[in-house]
């Protein structure tokens, strides 16, 4: 085979950026592919092939690329970066952690490298070493909101609510409508706003490659298992649901602890995130995977369902009436409705310092009493870990008269 000239493998890269910057990844991948097998001593091919792959979300295949280019070109601090990128989303926070440092080295005034590194340590329990990453970036670059957001976080997680608020008012000053911060900065405040869903997309987008490690692993999440089992206790046919709506559907969490030893014929899950519906339907648990919002799933809906599911999802609405009363809508006679919620004091709903909406059980009870559902079970049982503590949830049925 005859190695390409370096202005043939530059006609190459340049192609394959033409077709990226027309939106089609999938061919310019495939060129830059065919490129590290003509020419695989150049970095040219494994670089743009390990992009290609982290902005495809496929980690998988990015990691092993980035560390051929690399090789290669032990001294180029993008692609220590980028590799940084592709671990962190893998749910590698160490070799993330070694990427972004190893950048920010090659290249101290890497403002995203050291940005990133700064959400690893944040996500690994370390909010004294991500604040000196945060703070060094906005020293350099005040205008760089991302690390005020970031900031923020270390607040939280220190228990300093006054930080909080300021650090996401400067983020806000320097990216007004960033919706993170937005929504944060009420919850700080002690406000209680509609939902925004493009902090949920923004959010969940950016999660659902690591999700379900993360969930079940640093978290200990047991939602969607302690849910089916409420579940499975209070309706005696609970095996026989032919028709199962999951909201909110994630990654198919409930899907692997309802389905074991069940024939579920219809089995539709809907999530606002792209990424989490990409990996449920990857998953081939759902017999239809729906990208939307679930109250403007239920209101297009036409279908009827014996069982509705909805685990960790009303944590991100307000006002469960409308939900409740949607739910009712598309619900057979006899048919049930299992969620969980985290559990406030009082009355009404509230957003934590999480940006999490906590409800009180007597809201709960009114929006359903209002739609028709009447309470079959309820429990309250840990559902996951946050700051080193269990959480605990309000797990409940409810079922609409037949």
């Amino acid at each position: 085979m005859t190695v390409p000239t370096e202005s043939e493998i530059a006609q190459r890269l340049a192609d394959a950026q033409a077709l990226r910057t027309k939106g089609d990844g999938a061919s310019a991948r495939a060129i830059c592919e065919r490129l590290t097998v003509a020419a695989p001593d150049h970095p040219g091919g494994w670089m743009a092939l390990g992009i290609l792959s982290v902005e495809a979300r496929d980690w998988k295949a990015a990691i092993p690329a980035l560390g051929n280019a690399i090789a290669r070109a032990p001294n180029n601090a993008d692609f220590y970066f980028y590799l940084g990128v592709a671990h962190f989303n893998d749910g590698n926070l160490a070799a993330a952690e070694i990427a972004f440092s190893k950048a920010v080295v090659l290249r101290p005034g890497h403002t995203e490298a050291l940005h990133n590194l700064g959400g690893v340590r944040v996500a690994d329990g370390r909010p004294k070493e991500a604040r000196v990453a945060f703070q060094a970036v906005i020293a350099r670059d005040p205008s760089f909101a991302a690390s005020w957001v970031g900031l923020a976080d270390v607040c939280r997680a220190e228990g300093d609510t006054a930080g909080v608020i300021a650090a996401l008012t400067e983020a806000l000053k320097r990216d007004p409508h960033n919706p993170h911060a937005r929504h944060l900065l009420a919850a700080a405040r002690g406000e209680s706003p509609a939902p925004d869903w493009r902090y949920v997309t923004e959010v969940f987008d950016g999660y659902a490659a690591r999700f379900e490690a993360h969930l079940t692993g640093p978290l200990q999440y047991v939602g969607h298992q302690e849910l089916v089992a409420l579940l499975q206790e209070s309706i005696p046919g609970a095996a026989a649901f032919r028709r199962w709506l999951d909201l909110g559907c994630g990654t198919g969490l409930v899907a692997t602890a309802l389905l074991p030893g069940r024939e579920i014929a219809e089995r539709v899950g809907v999530d606002l995130a792209v990424g989490m519906v990409a990996a449920a339907k990857a998953r081939g648990l759902y017999t239809e995977v729906v990208n939307a919002e679930a109250n403007a799933f239920l209101g297009a809906a036409s279908d009827v369902f014996d069982l509705i599911t909805a685990a960790d999802t009303f944590g991100y609405m307000g006002d469960l009436a409308p939900v409740l009363a949607a739910c009712a809508r598309r619900l057979s006679g006899g048919g049930a409705l299992a969620f969980m919620i985290k559990p406030k004091t009082g009355e009404g709903f509230a957003l934590d310092m999480q940006g999490y909406y906590v409800h009180a059980e007597s809201h709960v009870l009114s929006a359903a009493a209002c739609a028709g559902l009447a309470v079959s079970a309820r429990r309250e049982a840990p559902f996951r870990r946050h700051d080193g503590r269990a959480q605990t949830a309000l797990y409940m049925v409810l079922v609409r008269e037949p």
